[in-house]
């Protein structure tokens, strides 16, 4: 039974996914699932986005921490790998092989918890929102959504892990 209370947490939805009440196909895409995720509790799900582009999709999706942890992930893997030429590592002649391998692995539960993680910033922000309806729907606008500036912020890390990486082991 859809009611009142229903409706008024998928405008929520919507406007933490992209910022206005319309109806498009990035934020019918999360309602659906965020509409599902509250009521069955459903953590697994498919998201290309989050598999392609891991840690640069939560910087994007203002999913800061997650994003940091996934990025550091991928530099300590590529750090590894360019260090310890990873075959010495783990003994196995393949070693380009195994780096790709564990990426792999990495952006597959990126793409497997993205969405779940997604929803648990929507809910901790959601959480912490005022209760008067138009503050509550401003700051829905202002936590939610998606930011350009992000992706500055995270090629600006990347840049700094690098060259921190390749100062203390150049190529």
């Amino acid at each position: 039974m859809y009611n009142k209370a229903m409706h008024e947490k998928v405008l929520e939805y919507k406007l933490f996914v992209h910022k206005s009440h319309m109806n498009t196909k990035t934020s019918d895409y999360y309602v659906n699932f965020f509409f599902n995720e509250a009521i069955h509790g459903k953590k697994l799900s498919w998201n290309w986005s989050a598999f392609f582009f891991c840690s640069l999709w939560f910087f994007y999706r203002k999913m800061y921490f997650e994003g940091l942890f996934f990025l550091l992930l991928e530099s300590i893997l590529e750090f590894t790998f360019i260090s310890f030429s990873i075959s010495k590592f783990f003994a196995v002649d393949n070693s380009i092989l195994q780096y790709y391998l564990i990426l792999v692995i990495l952006h597959t539960i990126s793409g497997c918890y993205g969405n779940y993680l997604y929803f648990k910033r929507f809910q901790f922000i959601s959480d912490r929102a005022p209760i008067d309806k138009n503050k509550r729907t401003l700051y829905f606008t202002k936590k939610g959504g998606f930011s350009i500036f992000s992706i500055l912020l995270y090629c600006q890390i990347k840049v700094t892990i690098y060259m921190f990486i390749y100062t203390i082991h150049p190529l």
